[in-house]
């Protein structure tokens, strides 16, 4: 009905906008925790050598 094409066009809306604030925010946290892991398993590496 009327009420499912409202929803459509607001979840349509919703996608063009592209990621939030939230998503940002997820992204930069998940990069620093690999920048990590890389750093922390590069020292080990290189102390095994």
């Amino acid at each position: 009905g009327a009420r499912t094409a409202h929803l459509a066009s607001a979840d349509d809306e919703a996608q063009q906008e592209g990621p939030g604030t939230g998503h940002a925010v997820t992204g930069l946290v998940l990069a620093g925790v690999a920048a990590t892991a890389v750093t922390l398993l590069a020292r080990r590496r290189r102390g095994a050598d």
